[in-house]
């Protein structure tokens, strides 16, 4: 609380730190990409893994390696996928290219939601969860990056501008246990290469997005 340094942890060879959340007792949960090798080092240990994944580490308070967890599929453009979140004593993050998956605290796969369908006019095979929030009864929220028509269910979500120009927000309430609640679609970004999305839920339970509009 002084804003001195306590520990710094390195983490190679290649690993891009995406995000990082403050857990159950203080343990920290890092999120990140693994990039072109398949060798993670970290508390003078290394581990041979899977390359090109995202990874989540479980770290103890002074930074002791708890356990390791990477995406159960590899599904590109690893560092678009930054959402991590700690709600409900569980962990959430983007875990395929139409998937938001739940870890409990000791590493184990809990719940999945996954969209029905994805279709674009892009090269696009998914969508890029970049922020989360919790409402306050305990329900999730969780916005997007979006190229094409997306459905969950009888929700069909279809953008309204060229997908190669402007990049439709999709933001989605679901239970704690990743039950959808509803999904809606916000086309408010006109640079399609935009990559970080503000949003944040209120002490009202309102859910506010930054987003691109035409001066």
């Amino acid at each position: 609380s002084l804003g001195e340094i306590v520990y710094m942890k390195p983490i190679g060879t290649n690993f891009k730190p995406l995000n990082l959340v403050v857990g159950e007792n203080d343990n920290v949960y890092v999120l990140g990409s693994l990039m072109g090798t398949s060798e993670i080092q970290i508390n003078n240990e290394t581990f041979i893994d899977t390359e090109n994944r995202n990874y989540i580490f479980k770290l103890d308070p002074d930074g002791g390696l708890i356990w390791k967890v990477k995406n159960n599929v590899s599904f590109g453009n690893f560092t678009e996928a930054s959402m991590l979140l700690f709600a409900n004593n569980h962990i959430y993050f983007q875990s395929s290219g139409l998937s938001i998956c739940k870890l409990n605290t000791s590493g184990e796969y809990v719940s999945t939601l996954t969209a029905t369908a994805f279709s674009s006019t892009t090269s696009a095979t998914g969508v890029f969860f970049r922020s989360a929030g919790v409402l306050s009864n305990g329900d999730l929220v969780f916005s997007a990056t979006s190229r094409g028509t997306i459905s969950y269910g009888n929700t069909v979500l279809v953008p309204t501008y060229n997908s190669f120009l402007h990049v439709a927000m999709l933001t989605i309430r679901t239970t704690e246990s990743l039950g959808l609640v509803w999904a809606t679609y916000t086309n408010g970004l006109r640079d399609p290469d935009k990559n970080v999305i503000p949003m944040t839920v209120g002490n009202d339970d309102g859910i506010y997005l930054g987003v691109q509009i035409t001066g």
